[in-house]
């Protein structure tokens, strides 16, 4: 296609689509090329560094790049550790949990789902999703974040964890840092809401009972499972046979 030119061209959706209003619908779009554009790249220099933010140089630039990634990798090697620590507790903690509570979790769940899509200006129906769908797909996910507030609730109290106003201030002054909004405000909403304040302190309990447990474990580092090259596979078949 040329600028100025226009083409019809017709899109099948599948049954299964995620949006019910489109299932398998035969739609037909009219579309006209206004312009084609070719994107140009600048030349990654201390100029382009300039520009992305506050730094002097490329390789200042390249330095918080690589601070953040590092930073990423570390969170999520936590985030997999906890995981695994708590499939392990639960699979041998076998104890019945309140319905209520599950319903509470879900409600949290459900509630977060709905301010994602609103931050974009996008409804649970444009998504093709309703409020009982996420409930009903999330419903597992709260039962064992349900099990987990429980076992890190029962270690706070039985180890006798409590936060020093340090503690808090240090976790208030992250908080502010991870949103960036000075630290004031944060401290401002939570002085406007108090049961909030109570969460957030409860949350960082858990935290320091997590930690407990994992200085607690023995931790093995394992190498990554690799792929098999090609023409393993059929090598070991031909062995096996």
């Amino acid at each position: 296609m040329q600028p100025g030119e226009s083409k019809e061209f017709a899109v099948k959706f599948p049954a299964d689509f995620f949006n019910d209003k489109l299932k398998g619908l035969d739609i037909s779009f009219q579309v006209t090329l206004n312009e084609i554009r070719e994107e140009v790249l600048p030349a990654i220099d201390d100029e382009l560094a300039k520009k992305a933010g506050r730094y002097e140089s490329l390789d200042e630039l390249k330095k918080v790049i690589m601070d953040n990634l590092e930073q990423g990798y570390a969170k999520r090697v936590d985030q997999e550790l906890n995981e695994q620590i708590f499939i392990d507790l639960i699979a041998k903690s076998e104890f019945e949990v309140p319905e209520a509570m599950v319903d509470m979790e879900l409600e949290g769940i459900v509630n977060e789902a709905e301010r994602s899509f609103a931050y974009r200006n996008i409804t649970l129906e444009q998504m093709g999703l309703s409020k009982e769908s996420i409930a009903e797909k999330y419903r597992d996910t709260a039962l064992k974040q349900v099990k987990r507030h429980l076992i890190l609730g029962k270690m706070i109290k039985q180890e006798k964890l409590s936060l020093s106003d340090d503690e808090l201030e240090d976790a208030l002054t992250e908080m502010a840092a991870n949103f960036n909004q000075p630290v004031e405000e944060i401290k401002k909403y939570y002085d406007q809401n108090k049961d909030k304040l109570e969460y957030f302190k409860h949350t960082i309990l858990e935290k320091k009972a997590i930690k407990l447990i994992i200085d607690n474990s023995k931790i093995t580092d394992v190498e990554p499972e690799k792929d098999p090259a090609p023409g393993d596979e059929s090598e070991t078949a031909a062995s096996e046979d």
